[in-house]
Formats: C-alpha cells, sequence, structure tokens
C-alpha cells in the first residue's frame, strides 16, 4: 500500500574491483573445478606459475570467486622456490563473505620471490545441485623504489581444541610465535568456523594485557578485516594473544 512514487531507489551494488583494475588477472586454474551437488568438499588447492623472471612487489591483491554460491573462502598464498626463504605466512591475499579489501599504498607491498608460484586454498560449500567454480586473482605492483615498508601476514593459531558436550562458550587461547622486529601491527582478520561465537585480541606489556580487538558476535558467514586507526609499534609490546569463544 502506498504511493510508489515515494519508493526509495533499490541499493546499487557495484561490481568489478574493489581495488581498481588490476595489472595482472591470474585465473586458478585452466579450467573450472566442479562441486558436487551434497556432502562435504575437502579443501582443494590449485597451483598457478605467474611465470615470475624478477621479484614483484604486490601493493594489491584481490581474489575474485568465480560462483559466489559455492565459495565459502579462498586464499592464495605465496609459494617461493626450494631454498629462497621468507617471511611471514607466504599470504597474498583472500576472499572471505563481508570482506573489504583495505585501500591499496604505493609506499606497502608484498614481496613475491621471483620464480614463485601461487597456491589457491578453496573451500567449497555445495548448494543442493551439481555447480561449476573458475576463481581468480588480480594483482597491482609497483617498482621496488616505491616500497619502503614490506607488508607480512604473521599468524596466532591454536588446533588442539576440544569443546566438551553441552557447554555453549568455551574459550581458546593462543598467541603468535614471533613478532617481527621494527614491525607495525596494520589490521587483524579473526577466523573461525562454525561454532566460533566470539573473538578477543590482546596486546601485552610490561605484564599487563589490554583488548585490542573485540568481536562480541562472530559471523562465520559475514567475516571482517579489521584495520587500526594507528598501528601498534610491535617492539613496544611483549605479546599478541588471542581469546576464541
Amino acid at each position: 500500500f502506498g504511493d510508489a512514487n515515494n519508493l526509495e531507489s533499490p541499493p546499487s551494488f557495484p561490481g568489478g574491483w574493489q581495488i581498481g583494475e588490476p595489472d595482472l588477472i591470474l585465473p586458478m586454474a585452466s579450467e573450472p573445478f566442479t562441486v558436487p551437488a551434497g556432502g562435504t568438499v575437502e579443501y582443494q588447492y590449485f597451483v598457478i606459475d605467474p611465470d615470475f623472471t624478477d621479484d614483484r612487489w604486490v601493493t594489491a591483491a584481490e581474489v575474485v570467486p568465480g560462483n559466489r554460491a559455492v565459495v565459502h573462502h579462498a586464499i592464495a598464498f605465496i609459494r617461493p622456490p626450494d631454498g629462497v626463504r621468507m617471511d611471514g605466512l607466504g599470504w597474498l591475499s583472500a576472499y572471505v563473505p563481508g570482506q573489504r579489501m583495505p585501500p591499496p599504498q604505493s609506499h606497502r607491498a608484498r614481496r613475491v620471490p621471483k620464480g614463485s608460484k601461487i597456491v589457491f586454498q578453496m573451500h567449497y560449500t555445495p548448494t543442493g545441485k551439481v555447480e561449476q567454480d573458475l576463481s581468480k586473482i588480480g594483482l597491482t605492483f609497483a617498482s621496488a623504489d616505491q616500497v619502503t615498508e614490506e607488508l607480512l601476514t604473521i599468524v596466532g593459531i591454536n588446533q588442539a581444541i576440544e569443546i566438551p558436550p553441552q557447554q555453549a562458550d568455551v574459550a581458546i587461547n593462543g598467541e603468535t610465535e614471533t613478532l617481527p622486529l621494527g614491525g607495525k601491527l596494520l589490521a587483524m582478520s579473526p577466523h573461525m568456523h562454525l561454532r566460533g561465537k566470539a573473538f578477543q585480541v590482546q596486546i601485552g606489556q610490561q605484564d599487563k594485557e589490554a583488548i585490542l580487538l573485540d568481536v562480541p558476535h562472530y559471523d562465520f558467514n559475514w567475516q571482517h578485516t579489521y584495520l587500526l586507526e594507528q598501528p601498534v609499534d610491535l617492539d613496544s609490546i611483549d605479546s599478541l594473544k588471542f581469546t576464541a569463544t
């Protein structure tokens, strides 16, 4: 009921790349992956060779799912050649529902050693019918002389999880093993699966702890990267811990 002339315009959902048009677009494989109609699909891994003959500095990277109905999340890792050491997790980019890409900055970039391959880790969720997916990654580059800060991803993880029956809230604790010397913490991406309810990150300074991030209503289907307004000087803290509930 009511006057149709008073209807608000429907929201617009922009398409394309969040990072702007990439310098290079790479599909995860030469042909789509077929997702079965039902059951549990184990994580699928696809390895591509971007044929980098020189070290490349990536200021922005975005994974775009080919079929959002079945791609729950996707992570792209850097696999350096044998014998080439890399700091951090080798993380390049990821897709997960709800996540926005941080704005690229030309002086911050990830180093991809020459000869590296890119590994896609794909998590698929069947929809009740056979589907296909061919996801891709877009990369934007900077020259080495533009980069003054190298981007790294470190991880805090606890895989020794045991949830007793009939308990609604079970806290699991963990922390990062190392903190990069001279590093600054720019952002955090909490990640749990279906039983995750809440997430906290704490920093330790001189035997005191302070909450740096508090996510009281974690949603497996709508996950975020949280950018800090003021980066944290990692040399000024003793620990970076988390509590997953």
